[in-house]
């Protein structure tokens, strides 16, 4: 799974080497999302940021990624209240 948070355009702009993926876990009743975080080598150069990535077809895709309302239009609400992003604002 983390090699679709590297692998793709809403990454492109940060070197693989800035960053790493951690906390992935599943969510959704089959299992098709999943969400965690990406935590800068150096905080100075980054910010952490939280990730959505869906699987269709057996493929991992990173959805969206950000500090705030990640997932929200993109994923069910159930999965965001799954991954327990940013506590899921009533927006969403």
């Amino acid at each position: 799974m983390s090699e679709a948070v590297h692998d793709s355009e809403l990454t492109a702009q940060v070197r693989d080497t800035d960053y790493v993926v951690v906390g992935l876990r599943l969510a959704g009743a089959r299992g098709q999302w999943a969400g965690g975080m990406i935590e800068p080598r150096d905080p100075k150069a980054l910010q952490p940021a939280a990730v959505l990535l869906h699987r269709v077809d057996g493929r991992w895709t990173l959805v969206d990624l950000g500090t705030g309302l990640v997932g929200c239009g993109v994923a069910p609400r159930s999965v965001l209240e799954q991954l327990r992003f940013f506590g899921v604002p009533p927006q969403c």
